[in-house]
């Protein structure tokens, strides 16, 4: 129909229909389109059709309306809707288990179809049936966000009881067993497993041929965080602990070998895991094992320890720099110990691996001399850190000092003495992390191994125990082959 406004201008009627849109939330909006259903438009011209959707981008209905700017024509919009939809997942609540009286490990979740939004999260909340007791728990979860449509598939979380024997008396292992100047204490992956049945069972349960940990996605697997080239951004190191059998173990598998530095790029020749028969792209499992220690010192109902073995191998600090920096929660050298990360890997990641928390219980925090004195051994021969020495710290594990590992009431021989108390062997673990460990000779299967004590001319390194067990050494802070042997004081119940 033609509406006639003036002599001369005459308005055409355009009927338009809005086309009905339809998209899920958080994809992108599509694209609005109209279909001229009654009317034409004479060749040539163009109404500025304009469409617009109602502001809004969570679920639900909203209009869609449209304007023009021909004025040679009146439109007509039969407007419409536009919809955004619930996005669609299914969430697999992850299996977990922990052993008895130790804390509960944290619940995780992994979506198996659909995609979750990183700017929009779902806002899982998930949470174990009650009870502490050793048996099979529900996890089940909810969600806030509600332009999600969420199928959870609960998970199963297994308090499961370890019984540990110590290898001397045969004896169950509840807190301690003692047998005279030696004691076991703790548990940590020790031996590597080369029973074929039980590597199986164990590749098995975790599903490791279709879930093993990438950079991208750690399948239920923890990563080290170890350094690579001075980073550790890139996940290339990995492990996981399962319990089979009434044994607990640990899995460790890694892409890239872990560099000696943690400055260097990664390669098998700038590793020792080679060396050690360790290689990438393979899975090795390792038994908890009681900790051996060696008693040091016993007063009053108390004994201080030494592990027997390396048990691990870690960088002292990951820098390799000279000046002083703000770091760990403080300012200084990167051979601070106070500061290090090799303390506090000691007492929070070491400290919660190993002990139970009945064990916990007797464990002592200890006020450690980090005095520049403590940098010399007891006969005053080597030249002290004063320019690195650190406050004393207050500790539940802890390295040695130069001076205590040098100590005749400990029964330690002086610093430039080949001390068969102090060499020490390298664990199967340890080797799998890189320990520098000797292979063949004198002190085939000895290591390397750390002390608290900083170097005196140098603010990168730190002193070490050697093969032979001198104690006049020192390394740099930065290197991650060095062995870690743990001391500490428990209460003797």
């Amino acid at each position: 129909m033609k509406i006639r406004l003036s002599d001369d201008i005459v308005t055409i009627d355009i009927e338009v229909t809005i086309d009905d849109k339809t998209s899920v939330y958080g994809d992108s909006l599509e694209e609005l389109t109209y279909t001229i259903t009654s009317g034409s438009v004479a060749e040539g011209d163009d109404l500025g059709i304009t469409l617009s959707k109602e502001e809004g981008e969570d679920v639900g209905t909203y209009a869609i309306t449209g304007a023009w700017t021909n004025n040679k024509y009146k439109v007509i919009f039969n407007e419409s809707t536009y919809s955004i939809e619930k996005r669609s997942i299914t969430v697999k609540i992850d299996d977990k288990s922990s052993e008895y009286g130790d804390s509960f490990v944290d619940l995780t979740y992994t979506v198996t179809s659909g995609s979750e939004l990183s700017e929009s999260p779902v806002g899982i909340t998930l949470s174990k049936e009650n009870g502490t007791a050793v048996g099979t728990y529900t996890i089940s979860g909810t969600f806030s966000n509600a332009n999600y449509e969420v199928v959870l598939e609960e998970g199963t979380y297994t308090i499961y009881h370890i019984s540990y024997f110590c290898p001397e008396c045969k004896e169950e292992i509840t807190d301690y067993c003692r047998h005279v100047d030696s004691i076991h204490f703790g548990q940590y992956p020790q031996s590597k497993v080369s029973d074929s049945g039980t590597i199986n069972a164990l590749n098995n349960a975790i599903s490791f041929s279709t879930k093993k940990p990438t950079k991208v996605n750690n399948n239920g697997w923890i990563s080290y965080k170890y350094y690579i080239s001075g980073s550790n951004s890139t996940d290339f190191m990995w492990y996981i602990d399962k319990e089979y059998n009434g044994n607990k173990y640990r899995g460790v598998y890694f892409t890239s070998y872990r560099p000696y530095s943690t400055t260097d790029s990664s390669s098998a020749e700038k590793s020792y895991q080679d060396d050690n028969g360790y290689y990438t792209s393979t899975i090795y499992w390792f038994q908890y094992e009681p900790i051996k220690w060696r008693i040091l010192e016993e007063k009053d109902g108390y004994v201080t320890i030494l592990a027997e073995l390396i048990l691990d191998s870690q960088d002292y600090y990951s820098s390799s720099s000279s000046s002083s920096f703000s770091h760990n929660g403080g300012t200084g050298y990167a051979n601070n110990y106070a500061l290090s990360n090799i303390r506090k890997w000691l007492n929070e990641t070491f400290y919660n691996t190993a002990f139970s928390s009945m064990q916990q219980a007797l464990i002592q925090t200890v006020t450690l001399d980090n005095s520049a004195r403590s940098t010399t051994d007891t006969g005053n021969n080597l030249t002290w850190a004063s320019g690195y020495a650190c406050g004393n710290t207050n500790d539940k594990v802890w390295l040695l000092s130069e001076q205590e590992v040098t100590k005749s009431d400990w029964v330690f021989a002086s610093y430039d003495t080949k001390d068969t108390a102090r060499r020490k062997t390298t664990s199967d673990y340890a080797r799998s992390q890189g320990a520098s460990t000797e292979s063949g000779g004198t002190y085939d299967g000895k290591g390397y191994w750390w002390l608290r004590s900083p170097y005196y001319n140098y603010s990168s390194s730190a002193r070490h125990v050697g093969l032979g067990g001198y104690a006049r050494y020192y390394n740099y802070v930065y290197f991650s082959y060095g062995g870690v042997v743990p001391a500490l004081k428990i209460r003797l119940s």
